[in-house]
């Protein structure tokens, strides 16, 4: 009697709903959020919402865009299948369904893996969506804000050094007469290791910042790139038996061309910490690029809350250059 009534509604055309193809329902999704307030990261650096923008959301087992799911995960990981290159296909896919926006607002759970968000940001690039803010909770607190970024690029895993444009690129030569209240600075918080300042620091050349989160620790790394080649030292011509004087070839410093700042993850979560004290020097005033990196299973919460504890509030936005881990 059932089917009859289904094959006379289909052929009437009636305009209630019948599954005229004997289909299950599809429940409507809820417009309610996947991720809670307390499964968002931690940051010290938040603004106001963005005006009108694409919502993405990503849980351990939802891809969701405008409140729609639009790809399953599976603790968070995007299948190997929807990948290319530095971007997601179905978000992809599903970012030139909608309306066209040029912001982007992202929810995204604490624990889904960093290979995870930087795949959203190559996938925000790759659709021409240059303004990114990621909702976070305002320090140790339920009150939300977004962190927002001065600019963003995305590259897969790389060597290469990355050049920021105009003032996001700092120069070498900026460090030499802060490191010592950086070294300091360090020192102050759950510190693994700080680069004590070297006698003989190279010149020239511009500096690249790397934040490069791992395991239960975070680093920032500097490395100068871009300098003219400095001229060899030249050998000390001696007698036999007289003993090389200090500054001969025996006894050459090389210039030094890195350092490196490390701590336990808990430094990004504490407010005004060893972190933000010893980033501001170079940061605090000016605005500074930066690469981000870490291990693909990195929780997204431990990067999110590094570069909000890097660059907090009131200090410049930073531009950065989030890199793809290998899967």
């Amino acid at each position: 009697m059932r089917t009859l009534r289904v094959l006379l509604a289909c052929s009437l055309g009636l305009s209630v709903f019948v599954a005229c193809d004997d289909e299950p329902e599809v429940p409507e999704e809820s417009p309610d959020p996947v991720v809670g307030i307390m499964e968002l990261p931690i940051s010290f650096r938040h603004d106001s919402a963005p005006q009108n923008p694409l919502r993405i959301e990503a849980s351990p087992t939802k891809l969701r865009v405008d409140g729609h799911t639009i790809l399953e995960l599976e603790g968070g990981r995007v299948p190997d299948a929807e990948v290319a290159g530095t971007m997601i296909n179905a978000l992809k896919t599903a970012i030139e369904g909608a309306p066209a926006r040029g912001a982007a607002a992202l929810r995204l759970h604490a624990n889904i893996p960093y290979r995870t968000t930087a795949l959203i940001f190559g996938t925000l690039k790759a659709s021409n969506i240059r303004e990114a803010a990621v909702e976070v909770r305002r320090g140790a607190t339920t009150d939300t804000g977004y962190l927002k970024l001065g600019g963003f690029d995305v590259r897969e895993e790389s060597d290469e050094w990355v050049t920021f444009d105009g003032s996001f690129q700092r120069r070498w030569d900026e460090l030499e007469p802060q490191w010592e209240d950086m070294y300091t600075s360090c020192r102050e918080g759950p510190y693994v290791d700080c680069a004590f300042k070297a006698n003989k620091v190279a010149e020239g050349g511009n500096m690249q910042i790397t934040l490069f989160a791992r395991g239960n620790g975070v680093k920032v790394e500097l490395h100068q790139f871009g300098a003219e080649e400095q001229p060899e030292a030249q050998p000390v011509e001696l007698l036999e038996g007289i003993t090389p004087p200090p500054g001969s070839e025996e006894d050459v410093e090389e210039p030094v061309t890195t350092a490196a700042f490390t701590w336990r993850f808990q430094v990004t979560t504490t407010e005004d910490s060893a972190l933000s004290a010893t980033t501001r020097p170079l940061c605090g005033s000016a605005a500074c690029g930066a690469v981000v990196t870490a291990e693909a299973q990195t929780p997204t919460m431990r990067v999110m809350s590094f570069i909000g504890a890097a660059f907090p509030n009131g200090s410049p936005a930073p531009n950065l250059m989030f890199q793809i881990p290998e899967s």
